[in-house]
């Protein structure tokens, strides 16, 4: 398999107690099979203080927080399993963070989180970098080239923009020059690629407007601002069919969002699929008049929160998934496209 990695990534040595942030505190740490069975096997205190505070959920394993600082941290900011077992004691999350593994199958990324200091340091603190790559890549990729292209451009770019003025160009104090060229007077000062077509622009001119109106099964969307004509609309129907709720608290967002969901929900077809992310149980009530048929939970953690907040409210169960975090080392890419596809199979339908 290809494994490619930035040439700083073998750099990266974990500060320990000399570290002025700790990312031994705020999150539970997944333990991996295979050195849960070995921490519940330790003899003596440290075995008796690790079998306290393991956790086993939804066929994961945790080590859940002391107050807010994992138990295992000690008052000189060293991990007590790393300081009396060795380095190679640590479950598989302890021992990879703050390095990312991105499996993509055909081939390996790897990387570093900006979360941690020293990483942080090490990524920002370069003029230049480039790619390393190992390995012999697969002749048959299960992805698409065109989306992987696009991945590792937008990887590159992100990094680019640490690194000085090349290969990209500052804009300072160019705010005049880049007002200029985003309007459509012909000049593009600042050489950016522009997007405010005629047909965009029309909509701002004040005796013109852009009407939407469309027949058939559309749902009604309130008024036009300028020419007072209803805008009726099918949102799958039309060229973006994105939309984004804005206003001032108590404009009315939420009611909107509800209006929006239910109008779907009555005239969806049997392709149609509504998911809502609701981690404050504001649209339990609408739950309950909908009659949905299921609640998924991204990760144990998101689980525990549903169950003592939210499951009171809408009286369902949640179908616990595995994390997609990062920090869920356990569960390479192939792994969690096989465990959601399974869990959703019945509930979203396919093209």
């Amino acid at each position: 398999m290809e494994i490619r990695k930035p040439d700083f990534y073998d750099s990266f040595r974990c500060l320990g107690g000399r570290c002025p942030d700790s990312c031994c505190q705020m999150w539970d740490v997944a333990v991996d099979e295979e050195k849960a069975k070995v921490y519940r096997g330790l003899p003596g205190e440290l075995g008796d203080r690790l079998r306290y505070f393991l956790r086993d959920e939804d066929g994961e394993t945790y080590l859940t927080l002391e107050g807010t600082r994992c138990p295992m941290w000690r008052a000189d900011g060293l991990c007590r399993i790393q300081a009396e077992l060795g380095e190679e004691a640590l479950c598989k999350t302890c021992r990879d963070f703050p390095r990312l593994r991105h499996d993509y199958g055909s081939f390996l990324e790897l990387g570093l989180e900006l979360s941690c200091p020293e990483a942080a340091r090490i990524i920002l603190s370069r003029d230049r970098w480039q790619w390393v790559t190992q390995g012999e890549p697969e002749e048959m990729p299960d992805y698409d080239p065109r989306d992987m292209e696009l991945l590792l451009t937008t990887r590159e770019t992100a990094m680019a923009l640490t690194q000085g003025p090349d290969p990209l160009t500052r804009l300072d104090f160019c705010q005049e020059q880049g007002l200029m060229s985003s309007l459509p007077l012909g000049l593009n000062q600042v050489n950016i690629k522009r997007s405010l077509t005629t047909s965009s622009t029309a909509i701002f001119v004040p005796f013109t407007t852009q009407e939407l109106f469309q027949g058939g099964e559309a749902l009604y969307y309130g008024l036009n601002a300028l020419s007072g004509n209803m805008i009726m609309a099918d949102r799958k129907q039309l060229k973006n069919p994105n939309g984004l709720i804005l206003g001032t608290p108590g404009s009315g967002k939420s009611f909107s969002a509800k209006r929006e969901i239910t109008n779907v929900f009555l005239v969806a077809s049997k392709k149609d699929t509504i998911i809502i992310c609701d981690p404050e149980a504001e649209y339990a009530p609408l739950v309950n008049r909908l009659g949905v048929q299921a609640i998924f939970c991204n990760g144990a953690t998101s689980g525990r929160l549903y169950r003592k907040y939210a499951q009171p409210l809408t009286g369902l169960e949640a179908v616990v998934l595995p994390s997609t975090s990062p920090a869920n080392a356990a569960f390479t890419m192939p792994r969690l496209l096989d465990a959601w596809g399974t869990a959703l199979e019945g509930y979203v339908n396919k093209p």
